[in-house]
This record gives C-alpha cells, sequence and structure tokens, in this order.
C-alpha cells in the first residue's frame, strides 16, 4: 500500500510527535526520587486536575459541546469511591473502574436529556449540576458525611498490596499515561474526524452517515470517565472528601484551564492544568475574586489565544520543521490519472499554485513502497449496487412560501442529471429533501427499490448517497486526506473502544481509510497537498475535496450542490473528467448548477425549477432553446435581445 507523502507534520504527528510527551512521562514517575515531598504533592495534583480537564477537551474542544459538569462527575468518583473504601473495597484499580463507569452514566443521561433540548441546553444542565452538588451531599449524609465531609477513608491497595503516598502517586502518573494513550488513539483516529465533523457541522455529519446526538452523548459520557477516576485518586491522596471541594469556582477553573492548555490539544489539558495548580487556583486569598477574574480571563483568552498556548506551541514547532525539512516541489507534467477503476482522460497540468494534479505514481517516480494508482488494481472504494433515484410528488412549503410543488424527477444510474433555476427556485431544498435534512410536506423519495427515510440524513447516507454544499463544509483541524477518508465513517464502521485501544479491526480499518483516500485524491487531483489543512485550501480546492469525500464513501447516489462555481478553467476540466468517471461507474449524479455550458458538456437530462415546481424536462440543447425557461432562467424572452 502506498503512504500518503510524508512532510514537516511528520515530526509533530509521527514517532517525533510522542517523543517528548514520554520523556515528561518518565521524568514525572522518576520524580518522588528527584524531588522533594511537596513538589511530588503538587505533581500529584497536576495529574488528578489533567484527568478532569482531558475529558473536557473531548467533549468541548472536539465534539464542540461546552459543559461545566466534570467537577460533578469528580465529585462522583470521589464520594463513591470514599464510600466503597470505608465499607471495605479498597482496589483501586476496582473502584477507578466503579468511579469511572458512575460518571461516565451520569454524563450519558444528562447528556442524552439536555441534547433534546438543543442549543445552550448541556451547557446550562451541566451548570446546574453542579450547583446541586451541596444539597445531593446534605441529603445523603448517612453516607456522604454531609457538611463535615467524608473522613478515615483508608489506603487502597493494588492487587492486594497496599499502597502508601508513594504508591498513589505512582499509579495516578500511570493512570494519566494509559489515558492520554487512549485518548490520543481515538482522536487520531477517525473518530477525531466525526468528533471534528459533529462540532463543525452536524449536517455535515448526517450526510456522512454519523447521528450527530449519539456522537455527542458518547464524547460526553467518555469525556465523564477520567473525571470519575480522579475522584478516585483524590480521595486516597488526602483520605477525606468535603463538598467545598466542588464547587462553581472549580468547575470554572477547569474551563479556563482547558481552554487555555488548547480546547483541541490533549497535551493542553496538562498544561492547563499546570497553570491551574501552580497559578492562583493554589492561593486562598484569590478564591474571593475567583469567578471576576476567571471570567474576565476566559473573555482574554478567547479573543487572544483561541487555540490556547498548545496550539502557538504547534504552530512554531511546525514552522521550525518546515524550515528543517522542506516538503518537496511538485511535478509538473501531464498526467493520466486512474484509482478505485476510474480513468480519466490526459489532463494537461497548468502547475496551478493550489491543487497541483500531478502525483509521483503517474509520472513515474513512485518510490518501492507506492503502487502505481494507473492500475485498475488500486484501492477501489466499495461501491454500492447502481440504483436510480426517484422523487414523486414532493412539496415542502415554509410558511406561506411553497418551496418545493409537487416535484417529480428521476435520476438515472449511470447517467449524470442536471438540476437548474433561478435563484430561490427549490433547488437546494429538493437536495436537502433526498438527503434527508428537510422533511418535507408530501411526496416520497426512492433510491432503486429501497424508500429513503426521509428526516434522517445519517440513515440516508449509510443507504448510499453522498452530497455536496454551496459552501463547501470542511472542519477545521483535519488534514485533506482525512477529510477524504471521513466519507467513509458510515459506510465502514468500527468500535470506539477497538479504535481507543488500536486493535486489529481499527488499524485495517486505517490502513483502508488511507487507501481510499489516497484513490480518490488521486482521482480529483489534490494528491499533492493531501497532508495540508484542509480548511486553508483555496475554495476550487475544497469544492473538489468534497466530491473526494463522497467518492470515499462508495455512494450510489452523487448530489452536488454548485460544485463548478469558483472553479478555475483546469479545476473546471477535472470536475467534468471526474463526474464522467463516477457516471461510468454506473452511479447516478444529480447536479445543481448555474453554469449551463458546463452542464450542456456533462449533463444527459436538465430539469428546470421555476417557483418550486419543475418547469421543464429534456436534453440540454431542448432546454437551452425553452422560450419558458429562457424567460424564467435567463431573465429574457429567447427571442428577444438579452437585456444589457
Amino acid at each position: 500500500m502506498r503512504r500518503l507523502r510524508r512532510t514537516a507534520s511528520d515530526v509533530l504527528d509521527g514517532k517525533w510527535g510522542i517523543a517528548w510527551p514520554l520523556l515528561i512521562a518518565v521524568a514525572a514517575l522518576a520524580a518522588p526520587w528527584m524531588v522533594n515531598q511537596f513538589w511530588v504533592g503538587q505533581i500529584l495534583l497536576i495529574a488528578t486536575y489533567s484527568l478532569i480537564v482531558s475529558g473536557l477537551v473531548l467533549s468541548f474542544g472536539y465534539a464542540g459541546e461546552l459543559q461545566f459538569a466534570q467537577i460533578a462527575m469528580f465529585a462522583v468518583g470521589a464520594y463513591l469511591s470514599g464510600i466503597l473504601a470505608v465499607h471495605g473495597i479498597t482496589d483501586i484499580l476496582l473502584l477507578c473502574l466503579i468511579a469511572g463507569l458512575a460518571a461516565g452514566l451520569v454524563g450519558l443521561g444528562l447528556s442524552a436529556i439536555a441534547l433534546r433540548l438543543g442549543g445552550w441546553g448541556l451547557g446550562m444542565s451541566s451548570f446546574f449540576l453542579v450547583l446541586i452538588v451541596p444539597d445531593a451531599v446534605t441529603v445523603l449524609s448517612r453516607w456522604t458525611g454531609g457538611y463535615y465531609g467524608l473522613s478515615a477513608i483508608p489506603y487502597p491497595r493494588l492487587l492486594g498490596l497496599q499502597l502508601g503516598n508513594r504508591g498513589i502517586y505512582l499509579f495516578a502518573i500511570a493512570a494519566l499515561i494509559c489515558w492520554i494513550a487512549f485518548n490520543r488513539n481515538v482522536v487520531l483516529s477517525r473518530y477525531g474526524g466525526i468528533f471534528r465533523m459533529v462540532r463543525e457541522s452536524p449536517i455535515l455529519a448526517g450526510t456522512v452517515g454519523v447521528s450527530p446526538r449519539r456522537v455527542k452523548i458518547i464524547a460526553y459520557a467518555l469525556g465523564a470517565f477520567p473525571a470519575g477516576v480522579a475522584g478516585t485518586i483524590y480521595a486516597f491522596t488526602y483520605q477525606y472528601v468535603a463538598s467545598s471541594t466542588f464547587s462553581l469556582d472549580a468547575s470554572i477553573a477547569i474551563v479556563a484551564a482547558a481552554i487555555l492548555g488548547g480546547s483541541e490539544s490533549l497535551y493542553g489539558a496538562v498544561v492547563g492544568a499546570t497553570l491551574l495548580q501552580l497559578g492562583p487556583f493554589g492561593l486562598n486569598s484569590f478564591q474571593q475574586y475567583s469567578v471576576l477574574i476567571y471570567g474576565a480571563f476566559l473573555v482574554f483568552v478567547a479573543i487572544v489565544l483561541r487555540s490556547g498556548l498548545s496550539g502557538i506551541g504547534t504552530t512554531l514547532c511546525r514552522r521550525a520543521a518546515r524550515w528543517i525539512r522542506p516538503a518537496p516541489a511538485p511535478a509538473s507534467a501531464p498526467v493520466l490519472v486512474t484509482a478505485s477503476g476510474l480513468v480519466l482522460d490526459t489532463v494537461a497540468d497548468p502547475s496551478p499554485p493550489t491543487a497541483p494534479a500531478a502525483t509521483a505514481a503517474s509520472t513515474g517516480h513512485a518510490g518501492a513502497e507506492e503502487a502505481d494508482l494507473t492500475t485498475p488494481e488500486a484501492s477501489a472504494p466499495h461501491v454500492l449496487a447502481e440504483r436510480p433515484l426517484f422523487v414523486d410528488g414532493v412539496s415542502k412549503a415554509f410558511g406561506g412560501v411553497r418551496a418545493l410543488d409537487d416535484v417529480d424527477l428521476t435520476a438515472p444510474a449511470g447517467a449524470i442529471t442536471a438540476l437548474v433555476g433561478a435563484n430561490g427556485s427549490g433547488k437546494t431544498t429538493l437536495l436537502n429533501v433526498i438527503s434527508g435534512v428537510i422533511v418535507p410536506d408530501a411526496g416520497s423519495v426512492r433510491l432503486g427499490d429501497a424508500a429513503l427515510p426521509l428526516g434522517s440524513p445519517h440513515r440516508i447516507a449509510r443507504l448510499g448517497v453522498a452530497r455536496t454544499f454551496q459552501t463547501p463544509s470542511i472542519p477545521r483541524g483535519m488534514t485533506t486526506w482525512q477529510v477524504a477518508a471521513s466519507g467513509r465513517v458510515g459506510a465502514a464502521r468500527v468500535g470506539l473502544l477497538s479504535s481507543g485501544f488500536r486493535l486489529p479491526a481499527a488499524r485495517r480499518a486505517h490502513a483502508e481509510d488511507v487507501e481510499s483516500a489516497e484513490a480518490a485524491l488521486a482521482l480529483v487531483g489534490l494528491t499533492d497537498v493531501a497532508q495540508a489543512q484542509a480548511a486553508s485550501l483555496p475554495l476550487g480546492s475544497r469544492r473538489l475535496l468534497e466530491v473526494a469525500r463522497g467518492i470515499c464513501s462508495g455512494a450510489s447516489l452523487f448530489l452536488l450542490d454548485e460544485p463548478a462555481s469558483g472553479l478555475a478553467p483546469h479545476e473546471l476540466d477535472r470536475l467534468a473528467a471526474v463526474l464522467r468517471a463516477l457516471r461510468d461507474r454506473g452511479i447516478a449524479v444529480l447536479v445543481v448548477e448555474h453554469n449551463f455550458r458546463f452542464l450542456s458538456d456533462i449533463a444527459q437530462t436538465v430539469y428546470v425549477l421555476h417557483l418550486g415546481a419543475v418547469l421543464a424536462r429534456g436534453e440540454p440543447s431542448a432546454i437551452a432553446q425553452n422560450d419558458e425557461v429562457a424567460a424564467s432562467y435567463l431573465g429574457y424572452n429567447r427571442k428577444q435581445a438579452p437585456r444589457t
């Protein structure tokens, strides 16, 4: 299998990317023999808070749901472990598992209910959960000790051996290392892309086969787990638990630490926790004004340090890496690109600065590890059976405006069908109905013999429907190849635990993702920017990348919303060649576009929408001669001279 071209980002994302965290981990494990007891205690608290903050990084930084309940999950873990320890259950591994699962269940229940409210429902619900912690402790004072706290917690045991202070410290550092390793595997797997898609656009996530609500619940529950584990460590560290520890001030401080360290950086959680413990959080005199100071601090960080300290450090390291090891210059030669059995005509590469089309494989300079993408045996995304699209009597009104009025449309398999019309004629609304984003008032949509479950985008995507958007929807923080490979998440699923522990199923899925992305990017001419940040690509490249994402899904129906808008002439040629190749594979292609000349070259049938109804249907040449179409679509009578 050919590997994607290595770039300077490998210095951060490859083996070098974990070298410095491992050095810090070894130093932390050796700390009891190197520093005095005061600093051992400080590092222990940093590790404890790092566990709490890292869970917030997952649910907020990656999945995009701001919540304040990490400190409440921390309380659940601390009190539950303390109570069980007092009653004779002192195995720290067992208690960490119980506390983590209990915190996860609380997070699962809270998010499942709160996310139904939409908007800020989860944030407000989690906020109130923190406020009721003291009341819950008082109500359960028989077990929690109430106002006086839970005391006399015995030292824990690990595999039958009793742990002292040093043993608890080493266990805490080991727990943090294991959790960060698990979390790193998750966010570097396809789940990292899934979380980012949900954060960026729930609609996008749905159209690639992901249920946004389910993903958010999973992210919140998974993020609550380490907070429960941190509660166990805290209870055994102090052998005392009091409700004053789990205050609103502490909750806001956790959020501040996550943002300052970097809400999208797992290692940033450690940075934020370190500043939290060694900074003003450790000063008693600070507590009186903590809410005011943290509020002002959060506003400052949101404006000035949006990516946190870890983001600044990553940017500096990437720049240094590019200076040390610059990426090779792209080749400039005519190229024959064939991938996934899709053969394109030879396209002269004008060497555009944004999306060069030539690849090492196509020019004959592939290395020993590279496979030739010009062979039919190259990686082929699984393509579903050939199935035509049938739209029957679809209507949709928004208030008094009838966006769609009894629309009938057929897009045959192995053909390109165009949908044109003036702005506001209902074209995008129809695509939204077909892809499940909008539920119609009447009518049905079938793909082959299967009726599409309208209103459920992720289920429709899994049935073989892919789409692009008027404004390309590209999540930030993902490379080009990761965006392309994200099209596979609905077609080839893999478990979260399998990804976190890097089990064989997850490794196979990753290899298949890379292989599929290589083929799709070669097809659309984006191989040379495979490792670039996708969100920073020019508009034309992002439009082609959305097509590559659909190719990776193996869909049997493509819905494209103005794909030619903003493309340069060479990109239009590339897009036309790609769409013809999809057509030749037996895929049904439905294109919404204003560039009629472009459509005339590729489409077999054109539908014209006017005020939500089908005005005309026919071959491009016949549509171009239709007087009614000219009047509604072009704005003048075809027999008269056009307005100037």
